[in-house]
């Protein structure tokens, strides 16, 4: 008979190694919710920064699209700032060619050959193939203008593209062959994302938003714009198609159908909804301002339906601005803040630091088009703000205005919160911007603290 010493003795060893084992099952196995959201305050502790790329269990793939005379300036940047944390990435371009490390695939080499030999939006493809393989360089045609056959069509793609480049021409002709590409290579993923190779991804924010949604569902995601009767996500802002819309639209031959027809639509994002609600029955889910084609340093963050809203995706960033990006994230891991950024984030954290001391900016465009207006034409309001000072004046007398900008003797009045973007002197004289800081602090003062924030 055992002796109850020995019982005790046996049962102590049992439950030691019983804790042992759950000890090392708890630090083999990687955490898979230390991205989803909780309340604001309850972030570690400020001496334990936190992983840069955490384990998820998020099955996305990253499609890139850029053109070749720019991938050797854009690819290095995207990757190694906004994705340097995606397992999954497939850039595409017009040609197919070795950035560093990077390989870019040609998205145009299985377009009907009908359609890249009688269609002349392919002559500048046809031109850049052939100095590729004679020269091994493209110089010579950056900056070549397109020749569109529709002004009205050329015009309003200007207008919202900011561009009338030939090579942008080509784009639109990517969209499903990427898709189809990227399936071929990848058809086990549960979300696959089309961005520009201008366009930075929050990757954290963007998981945690994946986890909400359902992948067997077929969902079409995205900054939402219109345009002849059709919703349409933004191909600057980021496209996300869940597995079932991608099987939809690759199982369908869809690419081949519509190659034929591109010739008629201004953009490739555009006929990719066209496509979707016209021949499938999928509708846009709209995920602005989650989603956007601002850059950052332009998001309109005096609205206050932005202000607790995370931000997932900007817009027509140049390598700086992505390296910028990139260090706010680390800031905010080396302080473990684990959550979601806000709108009302970029706002305390970047924007209002970035304010020079004396509230202006010389070579400087703070307000926007959009949202803007000239002074003297504004409510009856007699003042004619000829100079930088009257347009601070201006300002002042006006109590809707937040900032302002001063450009040819006029005052553009912007009545949101944005940082702006450097522009040099030009024929109108030099550009000069300014924020009226105390309206703004007050403005930020009754804004709530977004203690919790959803999507």
């Amino acid at each position: 008979m055992l002796r109850p010493s020995f019982l005790t003795s046996f049962r102590a060893r049992v439950i030691a190694a019983f804790l042992l084992l759950a000890i090392i099952l708890i630090r083999t196995f990687p955490s898979t919710t230390q991205w989803r959201w909780r309340s604001r305050n309850q972030s570690k502790s400020k001496d334990q920064p936190l992983e840069r790329c955490p384990p998820t269990t998020q099955k996305v793939v990253v499609m890139a699209r850029t053109g070749a005379s720019e991938a050797a300036l854009r690819v290095p940047a995207l990757m190694d700032t906004s994705l340097r944390c995606a397992k999954h990435v497939y850039l595409y371009s017009d040609l197919d060619q070795d950035v560093g490390p990077y390989h870019v695939t040609d998205a145009l080499d299985n377009v009907a050959q009908d359609v890249v030999d009688n269609n002349s939006e392919f002559e500048f493809y046809h031109k850049q193939l052939e100095l590729w393989k004679n020269k091994g360089d493209l110089s010579e045609l950056q900056g070549l203008k397109s020749t569109p056959k529709d002004p009205a069509l050329a015009e309003w793609t200007s207008s919202h593209y900011n561009t009338d480049l030939a090579a942008w021409q080509l784009d639109k002709y990517k969209f499903f062959h990427v898709l189809e590409k990227t399936w071929a290579a990848k058809p086990d993923m549960d979300w696959y994302l089309m961005i520009d190779s201008d366009t930075y991804v929050v990757w954290p924010t963007l998981l945690s938003y994946l986890e909400t949604l359902d992948p067997l569902q077929k969902l079409y995601i995205g900054c939402g714009l219109w345009m002849d009767e059709h919703w349409f996500a933004h191909g600057g802002a980021g496209i996300v198609l869940s597995r079932a819309a991608m099987e939809t639209l690759v199982y369908n031959n869809t690419a081949a159908r519509w190659d034929p027809k591109m010739e008629k639509y201004c953009c490739g994002d555009f006929v990719l909804a066209v496509a979707l609600k016209e021949d499938y029955g999928v509708e846009l889910q709209q995920a602005f301002p989650m989603f956007s084609q601002e850059r950052w340093s332009t998001v309109p963050l005096g609205n206050e339906n932005f202000w607790c809203r995370p931000a997932i995706t900007f817009h027509h960033l140049n390598p700086a601005e992505m390296k910028e990006i990139a260090g706010f994230e680390d800031n905010r891991l080396n302080m473990s803040k684990s959550e979601p950024w806000t709108h009302a984030d970029i706002f305390r954290d970047f924007t209002m630091k970035s304010i020079p001391d004396g509230s202006y900016r010389a070579n400087w465009d703070g307000t926007f088009a959009s949202d803007r207006y000239e002074f003297d034409k504004y409510q009856g309001l007699s003042l004619e703000p000829k100079s930088f000072q009257d347009c601070i004046e201006a300002c002042e007398a006006d109590e809707n205005c937040l900032q302002y900008t001063h450009h040819d003797e006029t005052c553009y009045i912007g009545t949101v919160i944005r940082l702006g973007f450097k522009k040099e002197e030009d024929k109108g004289g030099i550009w000069q911007s300014g924020w009226h800081k105390t309206r703004i602090d007050d403005w930020a003062s009754m804004q709530p603290q977004c203690d919790e924030v959803t999507f």
